[in-house]
């Protein structure tokens, strides 16, 4: 079981991740016809059971990572904790959110620039994200408080 987990595996310099079956960007992983989420797999087999009532955090904060290092067990109280002081809470909108490739200037760049028939391919490709990205934007399903 081990092997074909790891089988899924990429190992970089830093992060290991999971290259099958994901869920909300975590890995997923078949054991006896139970999904198991990889980063808990990978801790588990590392190092053994999880303790009841206790999460396994990523301290690289990259929800694709099973690499042992980078895990460790704590409360939801923790990991919440975690979210809040690397800017990842959901709440945090906008270039305030700390995974936001984004500008509050860029995204009224691009509203502007659909304006003069930028298309969305060409929006997405100035700016570095994805074409579903840019609909987001300009349809206000993202960054709506814009």
């Amino acid at each position: 079981m081990e092997q074909r987990f790891w089988s899924k595996v990429n190992k970089t310099e830093t992060c290991w991740l999971w290259t099958a079956s994901t869920k909300n960007g975590y890995g997923r992983f078949m054991v006896d016809k139970k999904g198991w989420p990889a980063h808990r797999y990978s801790y588990t087999i590392t190092n053994g059971e999880i303790p009841e009532a206790l999460v396994v955090r990523h301290t690289c904060d990259n929800p694709p990572c099973v690499n042992p290092s980078h895990l460790l067990v704590g409360t939801n109280k923790e990991n919440s904790a975690d979210m809040i002081e690397r800017n990842r809470h959901p709440r945090l909108k906008g270039e305030k959110h700390g995974r936001s490739k984004l500008t509050n200037d860029d995204v009224h760049e691009i509203r502007i620039l659909r304006g003069f028939d930028f298309t969305y391919k060409e929006l997405a490709k100035m700016y570095s994200v994805t074409f579903a990205s840019i609909g987001r934007i300009l349809n206000k399903r993202s960054w709506d408080h814009i």
